[in-house]
């Protein structure tokens, strides 16, 4: 309910079927197993039924969960990541053609496109996806009224006034600005904006050729929609950022979350220093650091107790008879 951005909606959708859960339960599951076998072969040696596990299958198995913690830390998503969208706003002298743009970047008709010079006047936002080699990024898409050189076209009313000022309120608050110059004109001064937050974006390359063009920009045309694709890897590569939309199956963790798999993930690694040190390792320093590996995962999952491995002993020899 509370989602703000696709990726915000993707990663609750996944929480809400249980991805992490699932993954929790499975790691939780095992470790017990592991340790129900190892405490067997310290505490009923006398049984003849109880087979204790053998250090070099113990060393399997704590490599594969090792992998796979490995796998899905990698891979995970911090839930910080989602919440910090991008913004990139199309700004530009009146008439550059920056809603046309907008409209063609969303692809559907999100703002009024007319030859009327003035016809943005409020500030709109919408979520852009740009796809990248290892997922998605989400930005979120501004269209601002004209800025309008002041000195030139002082305002007429108000309400033009109020319009410029929160055109350049967007522009200054802009992770990245593309500037948008028609050909023949000048591009727009952007006060307070540093260089490197400004991508220089020739409009309109579909009129015929005559009037001069900005030196190394981008050139486009909404209309024919040629030089899109550049202009979209250019927002990519200029905003260095990484995907934020998490792909199906990809995790998206939250601090808690991410603290409980890297705590186990840890005590895991000491278990395979250990046993690559010496298969004779002492079964007892096994057992408490595979508990203490139980404990990381009860944080998700809910403590485990002594009683829970105790019980899966019984149920898997048949101790006392």
């Amino acid at each position: 309910i509370r989602a703000e951005t696709d990726a915000q909606l993707t990663a609750a959708r996944d929480l809400a079927d249980g991805a992490l859960g699932m993954l929790a339960s499975e790691l939780l599951a095992e470790l017990i197993r592991l340790t129900a076998l190892v405490e067997a072969g310290i505490d009923f040696t006398d049984q003849d039924d109880v087979v204790a596990i053998q250090p070099a299958e113990l060393l399997v198995a704590l490599q594969g969960i090792a992998s796979g913690l490995d796998r899905v830390l990698a891979d995970a998503i911090s839930i910080e990541t989602l919440a910090s969208v991008p913004t990139v706003v199309l700004a530009g002298p009146p008439n550059a053609g920056k809603s046309s743009l907008f409209n063609r970047l969303l692809g559907r008709e999100r703002t009024v496109v007319a030859d009327l010079a003035g016809t943005t006047r409020d500030v709109l936002r919408e979520p852009l996806a740009l796809t990248l080699a290892d997922g998605v990024l989400e930005v979120l898409l501004v269209d601002v009224a004209g800025l309008d050189e002041a000195d030139q076209h002082p305002p007429a009313s108000s309400i033009e006034t109020s319009m410029q000022r929160m055109a350049l309120q967007a522009v200054r608050g802009a992770d990245l600005v593309v500037r948008c110059t028609p050909p023949g004109e000048a591009p727009s001064a952007l006060p307070g904006v540093p260089d490197a937050r400004i991508l220089e974006v020739s409009t309109k390359d579909d009129l015929p050729a005559g009037e001069p063009r900005i030196p190394g920009a981008i050139h486009l045309s909404a209309r024919t929609g040629s030089g899109l694709d550049r202009l979209r890897t250019a927002i990519v590569t200029t905003l260095g950022a990484s995907p934020n939309v998490p792909a199906s199956g990809r995790l998206v963790l939250g601090t808690r979350h991410d603290s409980a798999l890297r705590g186990c993930r840890r005590r895991v690694g000491t278990l395979l220093d250990m046993l690559e040190a010496s298969l004779s390792a002492p079964s007892e320093l096994l057992a408490a650091e595979l508990r203490a590996a139980i404990d990381e995962i009860g944080l998700l999952q809910g403590r485990v107790t002594p009683d829970d491995i105790l019980e899966h002993v019984f149920a898997s020899f048949c101790v006392g008879k």
